[in-house]
């Protein structure tokens, strides 16, 4: 079957590269306030300093494959790589092949420029543009020099040309099974036909590759992988499928064939483990998901190495057939893993603007008892409180991989504008996993409270406020659960998916508390990218805290505040909401924020971020004036770590309460806003 594009050359016009039929691919592998611009002015300023060119001689143009030769006493600088005439693939992911590198204030990698290395670089675009499917890419360089300066300035001229497009896809298999064929969405899947038989790619509309698209190498090799897997997870664990391909250049058309050669089928034989020496070998198999007699299955294998992983005992875990021990239809499981040590030490060190100094520090015990309990002692310290804290978590209770039990008891100083709090508590929870993104749980919570520092202002506003004056001294007990639900890509640095959480709080003189209140907090997050590098970031959150008894009174640690680096920037920490005489926040019982970024890459690491924050504290429970919002906008920076963003933020308060407010506020943290 032929598609429109599928009009074969003739005589000596056609011209192929074919893909043997063991599975080789084809030879190239695939605005009302003027004071908000003044920062971008310095900003501008500030990049048009680096990269302003100066004078400049051009020395010669150089074509694919006549690299420039000579060597000089010195080897020049790159000070800029420019790139033009690219449409179909980013600037970044032609730089992310090239070994040459452009002078940087945040870079320090060797910036020399090599004849050689950069020759070899343009060989790599073409390479990467074959493997996009622009089999007639073109690159021609130009290198500069600047005058008086050991510096040179390369510019690449790409022509793209007319991308190869599929023409016809088609796939062999010696049998169709229901399960394939549900998997793909397709129809009229039979068990196990006497002849291998072949069907149109368009019969399976969830492979990523289809008769008009690119012939792009990646969703090639991710149709060849989703086909791979589909058998391995019903034990074909030997499955091979081979490609070949006819590419006609001039026509700018490919034929691809994918023959898929299952194998026998396989179960599970014995379970093998090596490397354990103080973890018992039934930690190990209660984690497997799957086990001698069941089919062998690749996704339920990963499923086991990720719950492994989790249970944090080991640094590494494989686990992979024996084939050397295979029985006609059974090929046994070898578990490999190696062990971390039985106690671990963490100690970290931050900054920010609302906390200061920080620090952290953590002693904890793996296999506690030998039973695959962990044990932690956590103290924290920051310039808005210090705490230390004792857990113990049981991460299999009941003989159960999806119910976790933890339990901690421990001390908590906080140390806010408004006031001061000493807390001793005690929590017991239950997690009961539902899936791989989402969780629901249930605690309670026991603390005893010693609220003190209230200013007199702040006194006698509570006093007006709610008939009575802030207590100092009480008993809390409730009862919580929550919900939550997370399909985003990363954890540091997510750029699709989205998050869900919600929790529920109930406190009753029946259960202890000296205070009766139901307190909610629900949260979402959205990540979306519309092209590489660039995510668009949402956020909103909302909580209410109801004292059950009309007007009731809440200790000022359970109501809600808002404002800060985390919250709406622009506004101090808890700065947001009803305030007493001396511009002390109170606090409120309902909250509601809304934010929204917009993320780009500038240069290397360094990101870029535009944002509006929107929210505020307010009086009643379930009390949402969205028109008595306050806002926040700006401007930030990103630099990216293995262990997060370190954040600087320049916020703007877009409608401050009053005009003699201060709008302008730096906020510097660890990790995304959110």
């Amino acid at each position: 079957m032929r598609s429109q594009w599928g009009r074969r050359p003739a005589g000596n016009q056609r011209q192929a590269n074919t893909m043997s039929a063991g599975g080789r691919d084809p030879a190239p592998c695939f605005g009302s306030f003027p004071g908000v611009f003044f920062p971008w002015i310095l900003v501008v300023l500030l990049l048009l300093c680096v990269v302003m060119p100066g004078e400049e001689n051009l020395v010669f143009a150089q074509e694919q494959g006549a690299p420039a030769t000579g060597a000089a006493a010195a080897r020049p600088t790159v000070a800029s790589i420019s790139i033009k005439g690219n449409a179909a693939l980013s600037g970044e992911a032609i730089r992310q092949v090239m070994l040459t590198r452009e002078k940087s204030l945040f870079s320090s990698e060797n910036t020399d420029y090599v004849a050689d290395r950069f020759a070899g670089d343009i060989e790599r675009i073409v390479s990467l543009y074959r493997s996009a499917g622009y089999y007639d890419a073109t690159v021609k360089s130009r290198i500069v020099e600047e005058q008086g300066k050991n510096a040179v300035r390369l510019q690449l001229d790409i022509s793209e040309g007319l991308p190869v497009r599929v023409a016809s896809f088609e796939i062999e298999s010696p049998f169709w099974p229901a399960w394939l064929m549900a998997a793909l969405h397709a129809k009229g899947g039979e068990e196990r036909p006497q002849q291998a038989k072949v069907r149109a790619a368009a019969d399976f509309p969830l492979l990523p590759l289809h008769v008009g698209d690119i012939l792009d190498v990646a969703r090639y090799n991710d149709a060849k992988k989703m086909l791979a897997v589909l058998f391995a997870d019903h034990g074909y664990a030997r499955v091979e499928v081979q490609g070949s391909n006819n590419i006609f250049r001039q026509e700018h058309q490919a034929d691809v064939r994918l023959v898929i050669k299952p194998g026998r089928q396989f179960s599970v034989g014995s379970l093998l483990i090596e490397g354990n020496a103080t973890v018992a070998d039934y930690l190990l198999l209660r984690e497997m998901s799957l086990g001698p007699g069941d089919l062998f299955s690749l996704s339920r294998i990963m499923e086991s190495r990720r719950r492994l992983h989790d249970l944090d005992l080991f640094k590494s875990v494989v686990i992979e057939p024996d084939w050397s021990h295979e029985t006609a239809n059974a090929v046994p499981l070898r578990i490999t893993v190696e062990e971390k040590p039985p106690h671990g030490i963490k100690l970290g060190a931050g900054y920010g603007t609302e906390d200061k100094f920080r620090a952290l520090g953590q002693v904890r015990w793996r296999n506690f008892l030998g039973r695959g309990y962990a044990v932690r002692l956590t103290g924290k310290y920051s310039g808005l409180g210090h705490s230390l804290e004792t857990a113990f978590e049981n991460p299999y209770l009941f003989g159960h991989a999806d119910l976790k039990l933890s339990y901690s008891l421990g001390y908590e100083h906080q140390e806010l504008e408004s006031y001061q709090n000493d807390q001793y508590y005690s929590r017991v929870r239950l997690d009961k996993e539902l899936s791989r993104s989402s969780s629901l749980y249930g605690a309670h919570n026991l603390e005893a409270n010693s609220t003190s520092n209230l200013t007199e202002s702040l006194s006698s506003t509570i006093f007006e406020r709610f008939g009575r004056v802030e207590e100092q001294n009480f008993l809390l007990s409730s009862l919580e659960a929550g919900a939550h639900f997370s399909s985003v890509n990363d954890k540091f640095y997510p750029t699709s998916g989205m998050s869900l959480f919600y929790s529920l709080e109930g406190a009753a003189k029946a259960i202890g508390s000296e205070f009766e209140f139901l307190r909610q907090k629900a949260e979402w997050r959205g990540y979306y990218s519309p092209v590489d590098k660039i995510v668009i970031a949402l956020r909103t959150t909302a909580g209410s805290v109801d004292p059950i008894h009309s007007r009731d009174y809440i200790p000022i640690s359970k109501r809600f505040f808002a404002g800060g680096s985390n919250s709406v920037r622009g506004y101090a920490y808890q700065d947001l909401g009803e305030k007493d005489r001396q511009g002390e926040p109170i606090g409120g019982y309902s909250l509601f924020e809304a934010s929204a970024e917009f993320r780009f890459p500038l240069i290397g690491k360094l990101n870029g971020v535009l944002f509006l924050d929107g929210g505020n504290i307010f009086t009643d429970p379930y009390q949402f004036d969205l028109v008595d919002l306050r806002y926040g906008a700006g401007f930030g920076f990103r630099y990216l770590t293995p262990v997060g963003p370190i954040r600087i933020d320049l916020a703007y308060k877009l409608n401050p309460e009053s005009a003699n407010e201060q709008r302008f506020r730096l906020h510097l943290n660890l990790g995304e806003a959110f």
